[in-house]
């Protein structure tokens, strides 16, 4: 589920191994360095990966708000999504170093991260021909482009969205029925697993497409029957709300609006807010 092959080298990410003095030298210098340019809001606002409190959900909700403003003002918006390969492994070192430089990190703390980055390689293919042009050429169109793990339409009905979601839950479910089927699991325990693989599926960026149709909750709600119903060992026909009561799974609707209102402390929080 993510890789096109499992049998190429380059669908994984190289490992670095590194003392366990290495490892507690780069927490500790990783909170100073997440510290430092915190306070001295080095880093764009919009940016939300790799910092605390943030999440591809806070992007996704700019995302569409922006989306949401443009149909709202009768404006024509469009998206261009870039995905580099391998970014982490391809990073320059150097204008790394030149980057924390220019922006404070000097002294010690500089020269250990320079150490560190020393005598360490990570290769890949050269990269292909890319036809992307913004100018002779058009853009390779996309109605239905999956950013974030969320898949987008041109009216952001989500349906689509909900459709791959139903097709992962699916097969979740199926792993769930066959781990219950080969071993002795705790009604406490398939509960565990269900959350894990199934409820985390249903509810990913939840508070991004909640403006979306009733029917589609519907939908989620007998995917979250036929879960419950296989952890409790009942029919699948019993009623969502008694499974729910039950099993002590709130049910699918709250747990969207519970993680939106979550979503918007957040925001509070840091004074930050995604309907800017």
């Amino acid at each position: 589920m993510g890789k096109s092959t499992y049998n190429n080298p380059s669908s994984y990410r190289p490992i670095s191994l590194t003392s366990i003095l290495g490892k507690v030298m780069e927490r500790v210098v990783t909170s100073r360095l997440e510290g430092y340019i915190e306070t001295n809001s080095i880093l764009d606002p919009e940016q939300e990966g790799f910092r605390h409190y943030r999440s591809t959900e806070n992007a996704l909700l700019s995302l569409t708000q922006n989306i949401f403003n443009a149909f709202n003002n009768n404006e024509f918006i469009l998206a261009v999504f870039i995905d580099l390969e391998k970014a982490y492994d391809s990073v320059w070192r150097e204008g790394l170093l030149t980057k924390l430089y220019d922006n404070g990190v000097k002294g010690n703390i500089w020269n250990w991260i320079n150490n560190f980055l020393k005598e360490r390689q990570a290769r890949n293919g050269p990269i292909k021909k890319m036809n992307l042009q913004l100018e002779g050429k058009l853009l390779k169109y996309n109605c239905n482009p999956k950013i974030l793990g969320v898949t987008l339409d041109e009216k952001l009905s989500f349906l689509k969205h909900i459709e791959n979601v139903e097709q992962k839950a699916h097969k979740a479910i199926s792993l769930l029925r066959m781990i219950k089927g080969v071993a002795k699991v705790s009604t406490k325990i398939l509960l565990q697993i269900y959350q894990s693989i199934v409820l985390s599926t249903l509810e990913y960026a939840s508070s991004v497409w909640q403006t979306c149709e009733t029917n589609i909750t519907d939908k989620l709600n007998k995917i979250q029957r036929k879960g419950l119903a296989i952890c409790l060992n009942v029919t699948p026909t019993s009623s969502v709300e008694t499974l729910e009561v039950v099993s002590g799974i709130l049910p699918i609707h709250l747990r969207r609006e519970e993680k939106l209102q979550l979503v918007h402390l957040q925001k509070l929080i840091r004074m930050i807010s995604p309907f800017q």
